[in-house]
């Protein structure tokens, strides 16, 4: 598995990059991890016709380019037990952008 390494400890983390160990969270983490990450709030049509939706992005550095990392949607269609399901089609218009 991968690892973080902040102040001389490693930490293990998953393929989404979260802290496998949760109770090892601590300050020094959340700040080198704010460093390593620009998020961004932003409003857009959903391109899949489910209204207006807030969307928060996390951009992360890789070489001399900013990549689009990850998107968090507040579609309460996808918060619910309905079984609405998305495509995430708004990804490729975002990372163009």
């Amino acid at each position: 598995m991968p690892h973080l390494e902040v102040g001389g400890e490693q930490f293990e983390i998953d393929e989404d990059g979260f802290l496998v160990d949760w109770q090892a969270w601590k300050k020094e983490i959340a700040d080198f991890m704010a460093k390593e990450s620009r998020w961004v709030k932003c409003q857009m049509t959903c391109p899949e016709e489910k209204g207006e939706a807030d969307l928060l992005l996390e951009w992360v550095t890789e070489g001399d380019k900013e990549v689009l990392n990850s998107i968090s949607c507040n579609n309460p269609k996808l918060k619910d037990l309905s079984g609405e399901d998305c495509e995430w089609s708004c990804w490729g218009k975002v990372a163009e952008s």
